[in-house]
Parts: C-alpha cells; sequence; structure tokens
C-alpha cells in the first residue's frame, strides 16, 4: 500500500497547517491587520475592525485570492486565443 503526500497550499503563514504546507502565502489578520466580518455560530454578524497596519506587503485574503483569480482568467484568455 502506498500513500502518497499531498501537496497543500495555505493563506496564512501563522498556523499549524502553514508549518506542513508545502506553499504558504501570508495574510492580514482580520479584526486586528484588516476589516472583515465573523458570523457567530446562530449567524449573528460580527464586524472586526483594523486596529494595527499590516506588515509591508501583507494584505487580507480576499485581496489574495482576488488577484488570483484575475490571474488564473488571464491565463485562460491567453490559452483559448
Amino acid at each position: 500500500l502506498s500513500i502518497r503526500r499531498q501537496r497543500q497550499m495555505c493563506i496564512r503563514d501563522r498556523s499549524l497547517t502553514a508549518m506542513a504546507s508545502d506553499i504558504v502565502i501570508p495574510t492580514a489578520f482580520y479584526g486586528i491587520e484588516a476589516e472583515g466580518t465573523a458570523y457567530r455560530m446562530d449567524g449573528i454578524a460580527l464586524p472586526l475592525k483594523k486596529i494595527v497596519e499590516p506588515p509591508p506587503n501583507i494584505l487580507p485574503d480576499e485581496e489574495i485570492l482576488r488577484r488570483i483569480l484575475k490571474r488564473v482568467k488571464e491565463i485562460k484568455n491567453e490559452f483559448s486565443n
């Protein structure tokens, strides 16, 4: 029986998951370095405010995912032309 390790990507650099990941993309923490919304288990929204600036070149995960999606669409268009 052969068990192969799957490659793993993590969008957070300060976690146990990041320690085991092949690719780590550091992000700003919501409610500390970025604004956002958290939801309680009963569905109540909790607005989170930024209280400190993130380190240089560190973006919220929403912005990182938006940029990745934009680039994937560009590549897709390049191959379809």
